[in-house]
């Protein structure tokens, strides 16, 4: 594992400094909330999960992520990301590496994603995230897809996303849907989220939300 560890990270920031000489600019991914974080952000995903992202030089940017109350202490689960974003036109690209895995064992799994995101209109978005990832000892592909549909001046959004929860080595995929609500630096995110087999009784009430220290003059909050 620790070998495969080593030339993967090789391949993968070669791709990505290869990346970094297509022309680029702050895109926005409708999928997951903390893509939408600007300089140092920080929030809470699907109520367990814990993050920070730092972005720096426009585009690149660092995510680590914690789960909060899920276990004991040594078996809490833990992710971190490195990506770059670009934008064509009216899509958006946000290509990374990831590892993760528990603080007991280290890591346990690493892999490629990417975020591809379509505005289709003002009101209208859709986004699509591929996952080729190693763990149990091959190599597993999992994606996200889903979009929002724009209900007030941006501010107000309905989402709908299939997939993975947030720590991907988990089996299962969910169907989540609810509100994006954004104002400044605040973004919030609540909905119900049902198992892929719609076995309603597993329904649960997931809530998302990003605080960004962006400063204000860049307009892009």
């Amino acid at each position: 594992m620790r070998s495969f560890l080593r030339h993967f990270a090789r391949i993968s920031f070669s791709l990505l400094f290869f990346l970094g000489s297509v022309q680029s600019s702050q895109g926005q991914n409708y999928i997951n909330i903390d893509s939408y974080g600007d300089f140092i952000s920080g929030g809470l995903k699907e109520n367990h999960f814990a993050f920070i992202n730092a972005e720096f030089k426009d585009t690149w940017s660092i995510t680590l992520e914690t789960s909060l109350y899920t276990e004991s202490l040594p078996n809490q689960l833990f992710i971190s990301s490195f990506q770059k974003e670009f934008l064509f036109d009216r899509i958006s690209v946000r290509p990374g590496i990831t590892a993760g895995g528990k603080y007991s064992d280290g890591f346990r799994f690493a892999g490629i994603r990417s975020e591809v995101n379509y505005s289709l209109s003002d009101i209208l978005s859709i986004g699509f995230n591929p996952m080729l990832v190693y763990y149990s000892g091959k190599v597993n592909f999992r994606f996200q897809a889903g979009g929002t549909v724009n209900l007030y001046k941006n501010q107000v959004n309905l989402f709908i996303k299939y997939g993975p929860p947030v720590y991907i080595m988990n089996a299962e995929n969910n169907v989540t849907t609810g509100l994006f609500f954004r104002e400044q630096h605040l973004k919030v995110a609540a909905g119900l989220q049902v198992p892929d087999d719609f076995d309603f009784k597993y329904t649960r009430v997931v809530t998302s939300f990003i605080y960004s220290f962006r400063r204000q003059d860049n307009g892009k909050l």
